[in-house]
């Protein structure tokens, strides 16, 4: 993959509707997968015509082969949404690190993509590492026809997932993301894109 690369990112539901989408920076590859950056107040769209800015970088790391998308973010987890009306508001984002269990990130001409299996795990930065929305997991998977064997995945995968942030284990242990926010400190902040 190569680095410095400009590049649209999608959150897809298993129908193929598109959840949300931004512009990232590619930062380069190592043994976890593809690592980019969303500059800080570049806008994230939803499908329902919210648009976020976080004030700070957000980092994403899309392994090859595992179950899930990590999604880090900056010290500053600040950030705005303005909604379909034009409406903003500040907020706190509470995740340090967020990660969706998602079917194998797609790398293609288009950018990258995952689709989103409804289970997270989250790590709000202060002690407190949990699995979020497995009480959605079933309604979700019915909505949107979420196959029961990427439903057990997700389940299963999120386990892991759990217990690697929970033991800080790589890449989740502060040091992996540090070395790609360095990268991106370095060249990233020069390097902008019209959203």
């Amino acid at each position: 993959m190569t680095p410095f690369l400009w590049r649209r990112g999608r959150k897809l539901r298993h129908s193929g509707h598109v959840a949300g989408w931004w512009m990232e920076l590619v930062l380069g590859e190592d043994e976890h997968g593809v690592w980019a950056a969303q500059q800080p107040e570049s806008p994230c769209f939803l499908d329902d015509g919210t648009c976020f800015r976080m004030s700070d970088v957000t980092i994403r790391c899309y392994p090859r082969e595992e179950w899930w998308v990590a999604t880090l973010y900056g010290p500053r987890r600040a950030g705005t949404a303005t909604d379909p009306d034009g409406v903003s508001s500040s907020f706190e984002r509470l995740a340090q690190i967020y990660v969706d269990m998602a079917i194998p990130a797609r790398h293609d001409d288009d950018g990258v993509s995952f689709v989103d299996l409804t289970l997270d795990v989250v790590d709000d930065g202060r002690g407190t590492v949990e699995i979020v929305d497995a009480d959605e997991i079933d309604a979700e998977a019915a909505r949107w026809g979420i196959p029961t064997a990427h439903v057990a995945a997700a389940l299963s995968v999120g386990e892991e997932v759990l217990a690697a942030v929970s033991g800080r284990r790589p890449p989740f242990d502060g040091a992996t993301f540090d070395r790609w926010l360095r990268r991106y400190a370095e060249h990233g902040p020069q390097l902008s894109v019209k959203s």
